[in-house]
């Protein structure tokens, strides 16, 4: 889009034309698609944070034979950085250059120049890229937009994310073709221009954890704006979730201070129901980016405002923080209606005192559940005769779930239906109430931290009960594990046992952390 390589046909939005052509050549095998996993600390105030793996992002890869034909072809236009000493010469016109590479840019035609990226040496050489339509600035640790930037008037595409700026200068309107902003981790930015809002070719705006109190007003006056990323709810009518209505953001959304609404007349302004784009949907009770003096927040009518944010069916990840209420919305567990729902995260709902019937939603593959002290089962609806609850999950993740006593209210009831019957990964941490595990057959790694722990020994003594139904389980991790339990593991034939660490105040029973390699289970 940047580059105007994206024909635009009248009633066709370029975002939809890319897309198509993107997957053409994805087709054509020029790209291939990859996923990429990252494990990271999320922090979850005001419990320390804890690490756990997710999808970073679709990537896509191009093959050997293909780079090189890409590179031959553009070899007199396009210059990347090769970390090598054999680096080809920069061409005196370039039109694609990668600035993090060491060379003398004083030689260089920088009017011909169309993509900047990493301009981490010499910001100076900005005020000389007349015609520059793409600038990637990320993780280049600048504080400030330099000045002449605001006479980049082709700049279609501008990239600060991951940089300790903390505000934006008002004359950024002065970039009138500019669709794409993106400001990713720039978690010191606290202001946003005014004048953001007369972009009007902004298309595209990207963010995430900024510590702003409030968006700028007007935004909805951006007409061609396609993604927003996130919106806080402000304390007076122009910052209210009013100005949501007109827009139907695509792709990721985030609503933070939701506790601002004053009641469910006024989350229903926001018309989330009918926002149809939407595919990642976050709900959040506080600020983007809280600070080390967050409270908790109480709202008696919380309940109701979640109620009336209901989200478009269409949704595949949903994530609730730091909600006040004391019960979920039944929608959650609505199976007809979100057919698509595959991720759920629920996240410091302290007041909450059971989960609302996520079992039957059919293509749930991922839960993480944390902060929710209230909760002692994961089931507790004994509605519904089917066979299998949770039947497309895949991975689940309980963390700080103190008072967790159980999988089902009803006792007996997990071993009668198949619980889980397609689980791979479960982690569980600082669970210390949790007294049993359920049959699973499927599932290949197990970690328990901080979990089970009046019943470690018990849990994998007696004929090996632990263990009996874990059938396909090929990793384990149990931290902390006492001396007891590591003789006791270490005596399996079919085990390899390495433990990493002693744990615990001198002259103590000692506590080890053990990773346990599971060959085979007969």
């Amino acid at each position: 889009m940047a580059h105007g390589f994206i024909a635009s046909q009248k009633g066709i939005d370029m975002e939809v034309e890319g897309r198509e052509i993107f997957r053409e050549l994805i087709r054509r095998s020029l790209l291939q698609r990859k996923i990429v996993t990252e494990s990271r600390s999320r922090p979850l105030l005001p419990i320390s944070s804890y690490t756990y793996s997710s999808e970073k992002g679709r990537v896509c890869t191009m093959h050997d034979l293909i780079h090189d034909l890409a590179h031959f072809v553009m070899e007199n236009e396009c210059f990347m950085s090769l970390y090598s000493s054999a680096a080809p010469e920069i061409s005196t016109r370039p039109c694609h250059l990668n600035l993090l590479i060491d060379k003398n840019y004083n030689q260089v035609d920088c009017s011909t120049i169309h993509t900047g990226l990493h301009c981490r040496r010499d910001s100076s050489v900005l005020s000389r890229l007349k015609f520059v339509r793409v600038l990637d600035l990320s993780s280049t640790r600048i504080k400030e937009l330099p000045a002449s930037i605001e006479h980049l008037h082709h700049l279609r595409y501008l990239d600060i994310s991951d940089n300790p700026i903390r505000k934006l200068p008002e004359s950024i309107c002065m970039l009138v073709n500019l669709q794409t902003l993106k400001l990713y981790s720039c978690r010191k930015l606290s202001e946003l221009p005014k004048s953001i809002t007369y972009m009007n070719s902004l298309r595209h705006f990207l963010f995430d954890r900024l510590n702003l109190k409030a968006l700028p007003t007007g935004l909805s006056q951006l007409q061609n704006l396609k993604t927003l990323t996130g919106y806080t709810v402000g304390d007076d009518a122009e910052n209210s979730i009013g100005q949501l209505k007109s827009l139907n953001p695509f792709g990721e959304f985030a609503l933070y201070n939701i506790q601002k609404m004053k009641n469910a007349d006024d989350a229903r302004k926001a018309d989330m129901g009918n926002k149809k784009l939407i595919q990642t949907l976050k709900l959040n009770w506080i600020a983007s980016s809280p600070g080390n003096d967050y409270e908790y927040c109480l709202m008696e009518n919380a309940e109701e405002v979640l109620e009336a944010l209901k989200p478009p069916s269409g949704v595949k990840e949903l994530t609730v923080s730091y909600y006040p209420g004391k019960q979920l919305p039944m929608w959650m567990g609505e199976m007809q209606q979100f057919q698509y729902l595959y991720c759920i995260e629920l996240s410091e709902c302290r007041e909450c005192e059971q989960l609302p019937p996520l079992e039957t939603l059919p293509n749930l593959a991922d839960l993480r559940i944390s902060g929710m002290d209230g909760i002692k089962h994961i089931l507790n609806n004994s509605r519904g005769n089917a066979l299998q609850s949770f039947p497309a999950l895949r991975g689940l993740n309980l963390y700080s779930m103190m008072n967790l006593e159980g999988w089902c209210v009803e006792e007996g009831r997990e071993a009668n239906l198949s619980l889980f019957p397609c689980l791979i990964q479960m982690n569980i941490r600082r669970c210390p109430k949790l007294t049993t595990m359920p049959p699973i057959p499927t599932l290949q790694e197990l970690s328990m931290e901080q979990s089970f722990c009046k019943t470690q020994i018990s849990l994998v003594s007696k004929e090996r009960r632990f263990f009996k139904h874990l059938k396909s389980l090929r990793r384990l991790k149990i931290n902390p594990c006492t001396e007891e339990l590591v003789l006791l593991l270490a005596d399996e034939k079919n085990f390899q046992v390495s433990r990493h660490g002693v744990f615990g105040a001198r002259n103590a029973t000692p506590y080890f952390t053990i990773q346990i390699r599971i060959v085979s289970l007969s």
